[in-house]
């Protein structure tokens, strides 16, 4: 049989309106539209195709061939196919429907669908929705992907995609449903929710042993402290440094990400100082800080906020100190103090200040400019970018 045999068969093609609603397209070949002898100049009729379709022998080899042809295609494709006709009946199931539902196909065509994939506890909202469909015309689920769960042979529910589809044949409605197993999907979601669960776990965890290390060192700090007879400045200083380090890690169990906000920390690392609430002024926009980055500004405004309380603007509550920062090719941070009454220029050789000027060099690959006035302290540091959560 040759191609032109089959091209003059009849061809069918139906698509979904947008509402739902099928429609249906018939397209007639040229060899049925053939010149009426009896009839008009002008005029064609149509071979009644019910009344004739015995009479071709290449018509009927066609639509043998077409089904065989369209078969493969169902039985080839990578997602289950199940048809079915407007009472329900399954009048198409293909190869990936058998694996995935567990029924031979020749066991399944003429039964109800509803009976053997829905599961029992939404039948009723199957029927009601095909009930719908025949009052209406439309349906909401309809021509829209939706996460549902379908049932097995066996018994078992799991979830899959579905997609349907209607539209007519011969007169009659039918629904095509594309069905995808989501079985292994959902199973690694919940798999990488088990491990986060797990992680989130084991990091506060450590973060207690970690709190519970720096107290006991400060605890040996403070007693070698009562004991010492040298300057018990000495032993301030680092107890408030040590504080400040097992203070990150309360910031890393009260986020949910690893990212801690840049105005969070600074708030936090200045609060204890501080004898009225505006005198911390903070500007710049939201921005979150690496692990390593946030360890390293801990210390970083711990040290200011500790010398703005000794010496600088937060010795009185007329202080003021303002905090801002800008994204550029790198961030920029800066930390400028107002204090009251000049301040003494002498502190800027202790070893706070040399802890200010080569930790974020050190640390983080910054940059850092410190400026020493009687009118209050200028700190300004340039850190990289990749130093810090940036959506770019």
């Amino acid at each position: 049989m040759t191609s032109a045999s089959c091209e003059r068969t009849a061809c069918t093609h139906t698509n979904p309106a947008s509402d739902g609603r099928p429609i249906s397209i018939d397209r007639q070949p040229a060899s049925n539209a053939v010149a009426d002898r009896s009839s008009s100049p002008g005029k064609s009729t149509r071979y009644d195709e019910d009344a004739t379709d015995h009479l071709h022998p290449h018509w009927i080899r066609c639509r043998i061939m077409s089904t065989q042809f369209l078969q493969s295609i169902l039985d080839s494709a990578l997602d289950a196919l199940i048809a079915i006709d407007e009472p329900g009946r399954i009048v198409e199931f293909n190869a990936v429907a058998e694996r995935m539902f567990g029924y031979d196909r020749s066991d399944v065509l003429g039964k109800k669908m509803a009976q053997l994939i829905i599961p029992h506890e939404l039948r009723d909202a199957h029927h009601a929705g095909m009930t719908h469909y025949r009052e209406t015309g439309t349906g909401p689920v309809l021509n829209n992907r939706i996460k549902i769960s379908a049932m097995r042979s066996s018994g078992e529910n799991f979830p899959i995609e579905l997609y349907i589809v209607p539209f007519e044949d011969d007169g009659d409605t039918l629904f095509t449903a594309t069905i995808r197993d989501l079985t292994d999907e959902v199973n690694r979601e919940q798999e990488l929710e088990r491990l986060l669960k797990e992680e989130t776990m084991l990091r506060r965890e450590l973060d207690h042993r970690v709190k519970n290390n720096l107290a006991q060192i400060l605890v040996m700090c403070r007693q070698a402290m009562v004991r010492s007879t040298t300057d018990r400045g000495c032993f301030e200083d680092f107890s408030n440094r040590l504080m400040a380090m097992a203070s990150i890690h309360d910031l890393f169990s009260d986020m949910k990400t690893d990212g801690v906000p840049l105005s969070t920390l600074v708030r936090k690392g200045c609060e204890p100082y501080m004898k009225q609430v505006d005198q911390l002024r903070i500007e710049g926009p939201e921005l979150r800080m690496l692990p390593k980055t946030a360890m390293t500004f801990s210390v970083v405004i711990n040290e200011l906020a500790t010398n703005a309380a000794k010496h600088g603007a937060l010795r009185s509550e007329h202080g003021t100190i303002s905090v801002r920062w800008a994204i550029g090719e790198e961030i920029a941070f800066v930390w400028e103090e107002h204090p009251q009454t000049p301040i003494e220029t002498t502190v800027g050789h202790s070893f706070g200040f040399q802890l200010l000027e080569s930790m974020i060099p050190y640390e983080l690959g910054g940059t850092v400019t410190t400026n020493l006035e009687t009118s209050g302290l200028s700190y300004h540091a340039a850190i990289p970018r990749n130093q810090f959560e940036i959506e770019d």
